[in-house]
């Protein structure tokens, strides 16, 4: 759900230990990485604020002149322009939807459970490779997260695993197309409609992701959306939104993201909560939106170049058919009995940032714990690596990570045999 900087709602970004500290400063750096002996950052915010410095700072003065921060016509207009960028590619199966902004990626969640008539006893399916936020919003509502394992091919959620695990106390799935990748739901959709149980998308990582030709956060009841400054549609501060596929969720998320009113000191809907959009994070959105795909465009450019590159080096998770990949991260798996915190040491002296999304399955987190075990998530947690990508990346800078882990991979080679 992040990475750099503070975590939205405070999410652990990397795994503890020196590597780790040398590599968040390198990736807190703003450099450019267009000389050879310059470091590769994980994510340059400075460049790319400037590349749209224009249209973001006449976006803020227009609400810094209107005098209407809080639910005025930037939010409004930002909903109607989501939706349709969300719809925008599905022609004669425009199904509706709204969407509806909220205050972070982390109340989108929590209040599409609300919604979706999740409470204290009840049960949510997720995965345990996601973000703290996921199971954060679950517990506030006195709700369980049910761990589920992952597929070894692809990273999503194992429907077979779930299917195992089910029991009548899970309410709601939620199912995160992490990494940028949409991951196939299908089979996720059809148990659950047997079930008769709501599915969220958390497309937190995932902004302009297509699975079929159709955007990820459109396929299921609820899709979740973050825009913390780090993902392909940031703002400039906490931001998020919800796309509900009834009129009736969407109405009930315009109550409870402003107290539960109906109307000025009028409180109808129980749980409502002050989670809203405010006016300057939506006019800056605006500002973006129309430059997503072409941001997009170009992390796809880098990631498949990237992919091609490193192949051999780390095992990277199958794009499914169909599927498309945004790359809000560039994940790989490094090999079984290689110390993931030497690596990050030895990228960081070769000048590449690098993080860990993310370092332990969210059931040994101590708010979280379970005793289970799930042997694909407990691999994926303790090998996974992420190295730079972000739209404004220099072309140069993609064969240097390649070189620095062709380097690297090859000296923790020689130390494990």
């Amino acid at each position: 759900h992040e990475t750099i900087g503070a975590a939205s709602a405070g999410k652990a970004l990397v795994s503890p230990g020196p590597a780790a500290r040398k590599a968040a400063a390198i990736s807190n750096a703003p450099h450019a990485a267009d000389a050879a002996n310059e470091p590769v950052v994980f994510q340059d915010l400075v460049k790319h604020y400037q590349g749209l410095q224009p249209e973001i700072d006449a976006a803020v003065a227009r609400v810094l002149r209107s005098g209407y921060y809080i639910l005025g016509p930037e939010c409004s207009a930002f909903e109607e322009e989501m939706t349709t960028y969300l719809d925008s590619e599905r022609g004669s199966e425009r199904g509706g939807g709204q969407v509806v902004g909220v205050g972070s990626g982390t109340d989108a969640l929590l209040m599409a459970l609300i919604a979706a008539g999740v409470g204290a006893g009840d049960e949510v399916a997720t995965v345990a490779t996601t973000a703290i936020p996921v199971p954060a919003a679950i517990i506030a509502l006195g709700a369980t997260p049910l761990f589920v394992d992952i597929d070894a091919r692809t990273w999503a959620m194992d429907v077979a695993d779930l299917q195992r695990r089910f029991r009548p106390s899970v309410k709601a799935i939620i199912f995160p197309h992490l990494y940028g990748k949409a991951c196939r739901i299908d089979a996720i959709l059809a148990f659950a409609r047997s079930k008769k149980i709501t599915v969220i998308e958390d497309c937190a990582q995932a902004m302009g992701a297509e699975l079929d030709g159709r955007k990820v956060g459109t396929l299921a009841d609820f899709g979740a959306f973050s825009f913390y400054p780090t993902k392909n549609l940031g703002c400039m501060g906490d931001g998020g939104a919800v796309w509900a596929r009834s009129e009736e969720h969407a109405q009930a998320l315009k109550l409870l993201r402003n107290y539960g009113q109906s109307g000025r000191y009028s409180a109808t809907a129980p749980l409502g909560r002050n989670s809203r959009l405010d006016e300057i994070q939506a006019a800056i959105l605006r500002a973006k939106l129309p430059h997503l795909d072409a941001a997009n465009r170009r992390r796809r450019e880098l990631g498949t170049e990237l992919r091609g590159l490193v192949g051999q080096r780390l095992e990277l998770p199958e794009i499914e058919k169909g599927a498309d990949h945004v790359y809000h991260l560039f994940v790989g798996l490094i090999d079984e009995g290689v110390s993931r915190d030497r690596m990050q040491e030895q990228m960081s002296e070769q000048g590449i940032a690098t993080l860990v999304h993310y370092p332990k399955p969210l059931y040994k987190q101590p708010a979280f714990a379970q005793a289970i075990e799930l042997p694909v998530t407990e691999s994926v947690a303790s090998r996974i690596l992420s190295l730079p990508l972000y739209p404004e990346m220099p072309d140069a800078a993609i064969a240097r990570i390649a070189e620095a882990l062709a380097e690297v991979s090859k000296d923790n080679a020689k130390e494990v045999a």
